[in-house]
């Protein structure tokens, strides 16, 4: 994984959205590489995740961000709490608030059909 966000946002003065950052474990790993900035809709979970960078609290399907503000975006482990109808939905907002790409990874759940 860190082979790939280096060549995807190898510079530091590039920025990197971590959507559904939970607790922030990808958001400390990111900041080593990039200017992350996590988000989550879960208020508790961003207590910790504030520890290990900025963070903000969102709305899935309307992220508190203007259009390309980020290089990447990454949602690891998200996609299980969202809907299946709801995929598309959520991934066409993510791709709004960035200029390069998404990187979405469910492991947890086999039946996303994302990974």
């Amino acid at each position: 994984m860190r082979g790939f966000v280096q060549t995807s946002i190898g510079r530091y003065e590039e920025k990197a959205l971590d959507a559904g950052c939970g607790q922030g474990t990808a958001l400390a790993f990111l900041r080593d590489t990039c200017a992350a900035v996590g988000s989550d809709v879960s208020l508790p979970m961003l207590g910790p995740a504030a520890t290990r960078g900025p963070v903000v609290v969102q709305e899935p399907f309307a992220l508190p961000f203007r259009p390309a503000s980020f290089d990447a975006a990454f949602a690891f482990c998200v996609y299980h709490h969202v809907d299946a109808t709801e995929h598309v939905r959520h991934l066409r907002e993510l791709s709004r608030v960035v200029r390069t790409g998404v990187c979405n990874s469910d492991t947890h759940n086999r039946h996303t059909g994302i990974s």
